[in-house]
């Protein structure tokens, strides 16, 4: 069998084929803390407009719509009356633990892991280190020459991020009429930018609404990476962005955090992952989650509107 060396997935190819492909080539996989998954996958396609956005939401509404008839009664004309595409996280981690959708399926459900025998294993959370080792088995070790270990490096992915997140959103909102208004999908996004440590906190969005809807996507971009620059370097950013990750599970309840736990199992146990991290159970209480940003938008346009 010849192999197309472009289609480096094996997700490409008929399952049939794989065993057969995996045997002739060098094979890795990389998986990721199914915790930070599920909040990447909330703030990447859910929390700002991408491209998936309306897909995943008008799912989520049907299974709000189901579980309000079982549980409350409703009439079977209730409809989701909630804002624009404003589901919460813990709305998604709920859809999470039942979706066959592969922004949220766990990976050891995707990638057949016990299936194939990869080389390789890898961690998102050590990226570096396992590149490394890939690309040295692969006599491709000058392709990094140790730029991912400094702050240029560092810079420059994170003006890209910046860069590719504005025109996703602006794609988005050219493409068709969304629910959501050009002023909110921007500040949304900025708030992305804090979310993920790239922009420093006390840097609000800082347009008004009739100067964000002339806006264009070199606009947002600049303000953007100007917004970066003024905001410390990517190590003293990290902490801003664990500091939101934290605040996500803080506004879910303590008995979905547990239901979330126990469908991420598999992943966890294959993997090397906590399903049943301190971060997030650390005094956790049954009925002590909180009103923030993750769970009531006002929180998001609050002082800009």
């Amino acid at each position: 069998m010849s192999l197309d060396l472009g289609q480096l997935s094996l997700a490409k190819y008929p399952e049939d084929e794989r065993r057969d492909i995996a045997g002739q080539a060098f094979t890795f996989m990389f998986a990721r803390n199914p915790f930070h998954r599920m909040f990447s996958a909330y703030c990447d396609k859910l929390f700002m407009l991408a491209p998936q956005t309306g897909f995943i939401v008008k799912h989520i509404r049907k299974s709000m719509r189901r579980e309000q008839l079982q549980r409350q009664g409703a009439g079977e004309n209730f409809i989701y009356m909630g804002p624009e595409y404003n589901i919460t996280f813990a709305q998604a981690l709920v859809h999470a633990i039942q979706s066959r959708d592969p922004h949220f399926l766990q990976i050891s459900k995707q990638c057949n892991p016990c299936d194939i025998n990869f080389n390789v294993l890898g961690r998102m959370e050590s990226l570096d280190i396992d590149s490394r080792y890939i690309l040295t088995k692969l006599n491709r070790s000058h392709i990094m020459e140790n730029t991912m270990e400094c702050d240029e490096f560092r810079e420059s992915r994170d003006q890209g991020i910046i860069e590719e997140l504005v025109q996703r959103v602006f794609s988005v909102l050219k493409r068709k009429k969304e629910e959501m208004s050009k002023f909110k999908a921007l500040v949304r996004t900025w708030k992305v930018f804090h979310i993920r440590g790239l922009v420093r906190d006390d840097i609000s969005f800082p347009l008004s609404v009739a100067e964000a809807e002339n806006a264009s996507v070199s606009r947002i971009t600049e303000l953007g990476v100007a917004a970066m620059h003024r905001s410390g370097t990517p190590a003293e950013r990290l902490a801003q962005r664990d500091k939101y990750y934290k605040q996500a599970f803080r506004s879910v309840s303590l008995a979905d955090i547990l239901r979330f736990s126990r469908s991420v199992t598999s992943d966890c146990r294959l993997f090397g992952y906590d399903c049943y991290p301190a971060e997030i159970y650390h005094g956790r209480q049954e009925g002590d989650e909180e009103d923030n940003i993750f769970s009531n938008d006002k929180y998001i346009y609050d002082g800009l509107i």
